[in-house]
């Protein structure tokens, strides 16, 4: 099938690529630890698919803040920070979250609970969905623990 593992900054990585000659080149990476799928394809000279996915894969690790995943009238839901290593806090405007349910990827519920900020410290490195509740109805996010 073409696929391999890598090592890339020290994090495990599954990835497959391949090339045309001409320029067109490809190249898909996913990190074992976050759930991160890259997926680079290119058409110059010199072909450096690879190469970028490498980038964009530090780039999101390394500097991603936070993800907002939707809004309400133009306010923005925040969940942050995104990745994290331990504690989370969602803001929702002009709404009172009164249960937060945290899944695995595989839509396992893992953990219940009230209030506006939770702990992953204590959970495995990867991606979870978060599921907040309001007066108004249920938001979904996702975050990565690191």
């Amino acid at each position: 099938m073409g696929i391999s593992r890598a090592t890339v900054f020290g994090r495990t990585v599954w990835t497959h690529g391949g090339a045309i000659w001409g320029g067109y080149n490809s190249s898909m990476m996913y990190d074992t630890a976050t759930g991160i799928i890259v997926c680079v394809l290119i058409n110059q000279l010199p072909a450096q698919a690879f190469q970028v996915s490498i980038q964009l894969l530090s780039a999101i690790v390394n500097h991603t803040v936070g993800i907002n995943e939707n809004s309400i009238h133009g306010k923005i839901i925040t969940l942050y920070p995104n990745p994290t290593t331990g504690l989370v806090k969602i803001e929702i405007p002009n709404q009172t979250i009164q249960s937060i349910k945290i899944y695995d990827l595989q839509g396992t519920l893992i953990n219940h609970l009230n209030g506006t900020q939770f702990d992953l410290s204590g959970y495995s490195n990867g991606m979870y969905l978060i599921r907040s509740e309001t007066e108004k109805g249920f938001y979904n996010h996702k975050i990565i623990k690191q």
